[in-house]
């Protein structure tokens, strides 16, 4: 709001939620492949490119009370829905909800092909191990947020976590504009791969570089809408792949599908991105 109001460019990347771009916003640009509702927009391809035998006929959400997780989950839901794809479950919980027995013994009854958890970190986690103890064993299952933290793993057992499904925003092993050089600058100053989040935030800079560049200025004035103008009109190459925005400055894109494959995490779509072959039955968690 206040970018807004001095007529500055705001490039952004971390406010995913739909009601931020039915705000009226026009300097606003969203610096990630996809806003919260498109975020599963390569795994909906993906099912729908199957046998339809071999599609989920049922799905089950459950999803915390918040903006982000409920915006990624009820995506797909509506997605899927107008697919034929019949919703048993649809339950939205407290963010400070710490007993799932409830939601897990709705979640067991439905019995849903697929399972799609609108969820942070720990609920995610508790909400696994709750149906789990009930023996429910959909054949797909997606959570946001949590199957991408490192922690993940540890706390569902490296022996359960195969062919979860999780939206992310970023991949090291990508062929995208830069990011080879990305990762091997942070690889040498902190000795690991990067996060989503340094990704993010390095993507702003890239898009705000292009732009810059592009018309030839960056202060204040007229130049500010000069800038914004340019971002409407144009795609930015970045190492999330090439960004392009509506009028309200959602991108184009969708968020990579990391699965567990062998207890790793791997990009499984897009297919020209894969690291690993796409598991279109969970086995057992």
């Amino acid at each position: 709001r206040v970018a807004e109001e001095y007529g500055m460019l705001f490039v952004e990347p971390a406010g995913a939620a739909q009601p931020i771009f039915e705000a009226g916003y026009k300097n606003l640009f969203y610096a990630a492949p996809a806003v919260a509702d498109d975020h599963y927009n390569y795994l909906y391809d993906h099912l729908m490119s199957l046998p339809e035998s071999e599609r989920p006929a049922t799905a089950a959400y459950a999803s915390m009370d918040d903006p982000l997780a409920m915006g990624a989950a009820n995506g797909l839901k509506a997605k899927l829905e107008a697919a034929g794809v019949q919703t048993v479950v649809d339950e939205i919980y407290p963010p400070n909800t710490t007993d799932f027995s409830g939601i897990a013994a709705q979640l067991a009854s439905a019995d849903a092909d697929l399972l799609v958890g609108g969820t942070q970190y720990q609920d995610a986690v508790n909400m696994i191990l709750a149906v789990r103890q009930l023996g429910y064993q959909p054949r797909m299952a997606a959570f946001t947020t949590a199957p991408t933290l490192a922690e993940f793993v540890e706390a569902i057992g490296k022996e359960n976590v195969d062919g979860i499904m999780a939206p992310t925003g970023y991949s090291p092993a990508t062929d995208y504009e830069g990011n080879a050089n990305f990762v091997a600058m942070v690889q040498e100053k902190e000795g690991r791969e990067p996060t989503e989040d340094e990704a993010n935030a390095y993507t702003v800079g890239q898009v705000i570089a292009a732009v810059v560049e592009a018309v030839g200025c960056a202060e204040q004035g007229e130049c500010q809408q000069k800038l914004v103008d340019w971002l409407h009109s144009n795609e930015v190459p970045t190492i999330v792949g090439t960004l392009g925005w509506d009028e309200a400055g959602r991108p184009n894109g969708a968020h990579f599908i990391q699965q567990y494959v062998n207890g790793e995490p791997e990009i499984v779509l897009p297919v020209d991105q894969a690291t690993a072959d796409f598991i279109a039955v969970k086995p057992a968690w």
